[in-house]
């Protein structure tokens, strides 16, 4: 019989997946960054909002628009993200930090985007 539980264990993923799915947050004196995200297994969805340089520069997802979209890969999420702004595309890596923290880091900008270029986001509750 034990044979068999331990057979049965190694056969389950180890893959653990972390939680993204909700409202992430970073502010600072003239920032306020939001990421609103969806998960369904390792596929993440979301939307963005960015207030840069006090309230000159806005990048923001209208209505139900998903400007970001990616994968978990090796407990990392990879994802494209679109800037409201410019309409251009780039790629950001984001990791989960403990239970409340999530690091947001550009692997590539995209252009003419307000966005900040890496920060760690608090998770609203």
């Amino acid at each position: 019989m034990k044979i068999f539980v331990v057979l049965f264990l190694a056969m389950l993923p180890l893959t653990v997946t972390e939680n993204y799915e909700g409202e992430w947050v970073y502010e600072s004196s003239s920032t306020l960054f939001s990421l609103t995200l969806y998960q369904e297994g390792s596929i993440v969805k979301g939307a963005h909002s960015s207030i840069m340089l006090n309230g000159s520069r806005i990048d923001e997802a209208m209505d139900d628009e998903m400007t970001l979209q990616g994968s978990i890969e090796n407990g990392e999420l990879i994802a494209s993200i679109r800037s409201a702004y410019s309409g251009a595309t780039g790629k950001a890596r984001l990791s989960v930090v403990g239970q409340d923290s999530m690091y947001f880091e550009f692997v590539e900008r995209p252009e003419g985007c307000w966005i900040p270029d890496k920060v760690v986001l608090t998770k609203l509750k």
